[in-house]
C-alpha cells in the first residue's frame, strides 16, 4: 500500500491540479499546507524537501518501505505518476488504444502549465514587475492569458466533447479549471469574454464544475485558506 501526501498551498493553481487528479482517481491523501505568505518553502526542512522550492510536493511512501518514498516536485510530473502507479483507479488518460486523445490531453495540460501558468507564476510577475513596473506587468499578465485562452480554444475545437478530451475528465481538465480560475479570479479576465471568444473554453470548464471533484479543489474550500478569503 501507498500512501500519499501533497504538501501544497490553498491557492496555488499548480496544488489544485493535483487536487483535482487525486479527487478524480479517488485516491486519499494528507494535506500539508504550505504557507508561503510566511516563507513556509524557504525553511530548511522543505528545500531538503522541494530544492526549488514551490508547491506542491507530492510524496508517495511505500508501507513495506520508507525507503521507498518517492518525492516528486513538479505538478506535470505528479499527474503522470498517479496514472501509472494506481492503474486501477479511475484513468486521467484515454486508453493506450487512442494515441490520438492521449496527445490531445497532455497537449492542452502542457500548454496550461508551461505557456500560462508558468509565465504568470508569482516568482516570475515579481521579477517582470521589478524590471518593468505595474503597468508593464499587467499588460504581460494579460497578454499571456489571452494568448495562451485562444491556444486552448483552437485545440478543444478538434478534441473537446463534454470535456477537454471527450467526454471523460482527463489531466487536460485537471489543467484547464485552475487556468479558468486565474483567469477570471486573479488576473481580470472578464467572464462575459469566456462565452464570446472563448466558448469551447466556457463550456467544458463548466461542465467540470459539475463535478465535486473540481469544485472541491477550489482554493476557498481548502482547510489553509484564511476565513476573511472565504467570503
Amino acid at each position: 500500500m501507498t500512501t500519499l501526501a501533497l504538501h501544497n498551498n490553498f491557492r496555488s493553481s499548480s496544488s489544485s491540479r493535483l487536487r483535482i487528479a487525486l479527487a478524480l482517481k479517488q485516491l486519499p491523501y494528507t494535506y500539508v499546507a504550505v504557507d508561503l505568505v510566511a516563507k513556509a518553502n524557504y525553511t530548511p526542512a522543505y528545500v531538503a524537501l522541494n530544492p526549488n522550492r514551490t508547491v506542491p510536493t507530492l510524496v508517495a511512501t511505500s508501507s513495506s518501505s520508507s525507503e521507498d518514498e518517492i518525492v516528486i516536485t513538479q505538478s506535470s510530473a505528479a499527474l503522470e505518476y498517479l496514472e501509472e502507479a494506481f492503474p486501477s483507479a479511475p484513468p486521467l488518460l484515454p486508453p493506450p488504444t487512442d494515441p490520438r486523445g492521449r496527445a490531445a490531453a497532455r497537449s492542452i495540460a502542457a500548454l496550461c502549465i508551461a505557456d500560462m501558468q508558468g509565465p504568470t507564476s508569482l516568482r516570475i510577475m515579481g521579477r517582470v514587475n521589478q524590471l518593468a513596473g505595474a503597468d508593464a506587468l499587467s499588460s504581460y499578465v494579460r497578454e499571456v492569458t489571452e494568448v495562451g485562452l485562444t491556444a486552448l480554444e483552437r485545440l478543444l475545437v478538434h478534441s473537446a466533447g463534454k470535456f477537454c478530451v471527450g467526454d471523460t475528465p482527463t489531466i487536460a481538465d485537471a489543467c484547464l479549471v485552475p487556468t479558468v480560475w486565474n483567469a477570471v479570479e486573479r488576473l481580470g479576465v472578464e467572464e462575459g469574454r469566456l462565452a464570446s471568444e472563448w466558448p469551447c473554453v466556457k463550456r467544458v470548464y463548466e461542465n467540470a464544475m459539475g463535478m465535486e471533484a473540481f469544485r472541491g479543489a477550489h482554493w476557498k474550500r481548502q482547510v489553509d485558506c484564511p476565513e476573511e478569503l472565504r467570503a
